[in-house]
């Protein structure tokens, strides 16, 4: 199993690739925290997210846990 928690997309494109040519599943998580320039504060668009890929699962990409450039 992977357990994967890397930001640049390279690097879950990586992973995602890797779980599926050698049969691995994958628990990817994250948080995407904003900030409301205005207030200066949190914004309510913040949420953490897993997300689980691999043999007979959707793949990451799929799942929309990465995308190419972000």
């Amino acid at each position: 199993m992977i357990l994967s928690a890397a930001d640049p997309h390279w690097v879950q494109k990586v992973i995602d690739r890797l779980a599926y040519a050698h049969l691995i599943p994958v628990i990817s998580g994250g948080t995407h925290l904003r900030v409301d320039e205005a207030s200066d504060e949190l914004s309510s668009s913040a949420r953490s997210t897993v997300e689980t890929a691999g043999p007979g699962l959707a793949c990451l990409h799929c799942l929309e846990a990465w995308k190419e450039g972000t």
